[in-house]
């Protein structure tokens, strides 16, 4: 969703604030992109891998998350509009709300196609998967309150460990892959290499 940059060079306090600033665009394709390739792929693992009905996944899986997108989008505009009023701020930004991939993975394979797997019902499963993101919420806005705490606390790489896990698996785990797809060449070759 578009960002409200609001720049004080652009508009004084006293009138009104531009909707759109130097780089929304940019950030608008980025984030657009970001969530259509993730629904692509969360179709493609529910029904090429865990054999999910395409009707499910794309009348009713890939809509209601595109509309609580759009939902989480326009309340983060509402209340950035809020507090850039509230404060007479114009340096106010919303929030942009999209799918993250970690978490797409990991409903995926640790959610609902278990369930999926199990139960062998993937209306069931899509169920169980809403439960979980609705539980994960739940449990997001009772740890709110003690964020800035842990800002405080946390050191700033500790607070990037999901962004780490991401590249660790791109640049690492891909390429154990081919070591240990042929492990006399690739662990040989990976020991005289970190041996110095």
């Amino acid at each position: 969703m578009l960002s409200l940059k609001i720049f004080a060079s652009q508009v004084s306090r006293s009138s009104r604030p531009a909707w759109v600033g130097p780089g929304d665009l940019n950030a608008f394709f980025g984030l657009a992109v970001d969530n259509m390739s993730n629904l692509v792929i969360l179709a493609g693992l529910l029904m090429t891998v865990f054999k999910f009905p395409a009707d499910l996944v794309l009348y009713r899986m890939i809509p209601g998350t595109a509309v609580g997108v759009l939902v989480g989008d326009l309340t983060y505009t509402w209340m950035a509009i809020r507090l850039a009023r509230r404060t007479g701020r114009s340096d106010v930004t919303a929030m942009p709300l999209g799918l993250d991939t970690p978490s797409l993975f990991g409903m995926v394979f640790a959610v609902i196609g278990p369930v999926a797997v199990l139960s062998k019902d993937p209306v069931l499963a899509w169920k169980v998967g809403m439960a979980v993101t609705v539980l994960m919420g739940v449990f997001k806005i009772g740890t709110a309150f003690v964020g800035e705490w842990a800002r405080r606390s946390v050191p700033r790489a500790g607070l990037l460990g999901s962004i780490a896990g991401v590249a660790i698996v791109f640049i690492a785990f891909l390429r154990a892959l081919k070591v240990f797809a042929d492990p006399l060449t690739g662990l040989s070759a990976w020991v005289s290499s970190s041996s110095g």
